[in-house]
C-alpha cells in the first residue's frame, strides 16, 4: 500500500486515505497512534491546513479535536460558517512527541 502513496493522481480522497494509512515514508509513523488525514468536502471552497495533529487528534485519527479545532470552531461560527462546507487537514499526518511523565508533548517536525 505504501507503493501506492507515491502516484500522482488518486480517483477520491479515500483512495488517498488508504494508501497515508500504510505510508512508511519517514519515520513519524513509529510515534503516532495512527495516521490522521484530513477530513470534510473534497468540493469545499475553504480548507484549512495546521502544522500537525496533536496528542487528541492522534488519539481520535481526525483533524482539528483538540483544543486548536475548539478555537478553530469557534471562530467558524462567529463567521457564520458550517464547518460541513470546509476541509480540514493538517501538512504533517502523524503527532510528533516525547514523552514526559504520563503525557506526550508536542514536538515540531523537521523538514525531513
Amino acid at each position: 500500500m505504501a507503493d501506492k502513496l507515491f502516484q500522482t493522481e488518486y480517483a477520491t480522497l479515500e483512495e488517498l486515505r488508504e494508501a497515508a494509512a500504510g505510508c512508511r515514508a519517514c519515520d513519524l509513523w513509529k510515534l503516532g497512534t495512527q495516521t490522521v488525514f484530513g477530513e470534510g468536502s473534497a468540493k469545499a471552497k475553504l480548507m484549512f491546513v495546521g502544522e500537525q495533529p496533536g496528542d487528541q487528534e492522534d488519539l481520535a485519527g481526525r483533524p482539528f479535536v483538540g483544543p486548536a479545532g475548539r478555537l478553530l470552531d469557534k471562530a467558524l461560527e462567529e463567521a457564520g460558517i458550517d464547518r460541513k462546507v470546509t476541509y480540514v487537514t493538517n501538512v504533517v499526518k502523524h503527532f510528533k512527541w516525547q514523552p514526559r511523565g504520563k503525557r506526550r508533548i508536542h514536538q515540531k517536525p523537521n523538514a525531513a
